[in-house]
Parts: structure tokens; C-alpha cells; sequence
């Protein structure tokens, strides 16, 4: 089964927020063992890098290397953001 991590569950896992992490961690360990195929946007990985300066910026950076190593990033081209602004989505971020 293939399953896509959305920014806010990519940044749930890394940054380890408080209330939310576990699934994240759930999920995160399923994809670790293969039992399920994870992938995400490139634009996730930028905007967790984005939201690290509140966090350790350097853990954040180490963490999202280390996550790359069992989940695929998907390329954002340009058809896909004019895609997503066609969509009906209400949440472009799981559009793309």
C-alpha cells in the first residue's frame, strides 16, 4: 500500500510535536519496516525546513535526511500546481 505523508505529519515526525507525533511515529514505523510505501511532496520537505527555525534547525535537517532514506519525495512540476488549481481540493498541500 502506498501512502502519502502530508507537510503537517512530515513535520508532526520531525520536529516531534507534542499531541500529534505518535501517529505520525505510528506511520512512520510502518513505512521504516516496509509494511506500507511512504512518499510525499519536495514542497513538504521545503516547508518543514521552513518551519525548523523554531525548532533545532540542524536535528530538523539530520531527521528529514534520515526519512529520505524510506520515503520517496515526489517531484512538484509545473502541471501539477496548475492540476491542484483546478482541483476541487480545499487543501492544496494534499492536492499536489
Amino acid at each position: 500500500m502506498r501512502v502519502f505523508i502530508d507537510t503537517n505529519i512530515l513535520i508532526d515526525f520531525v520536529v516531534n510535536r507534542e499531541g500529534f507525533s505518535e501517529d505520525a511515529d505510528k506511520l512512520f514505523a510502518l513505512g521504516i519496516t516496509g509494511d506500507i510505501k511512504l512518499m510525499t511532496s519536495a514542497l513538504s520537505y521545503v516547508t518543514a525546513m521552513y518551519i525548523a527555525h523554531k525548532y533545532e534547525y540542524q536535528d530538523v535537517k539530520e531527521t528529514l535526511l534520515a526519512v529520505s532514506n524510506f520515503v520517496d519525495v515526489l517531484d512538484l512540476q509545473g502541471n501539477t500546481v496548475i492540476e491542484m488549481l483546478s482541483s476541487d481540493w480545499k487543501d492544496y498541500e494534499d492536492a499536489t
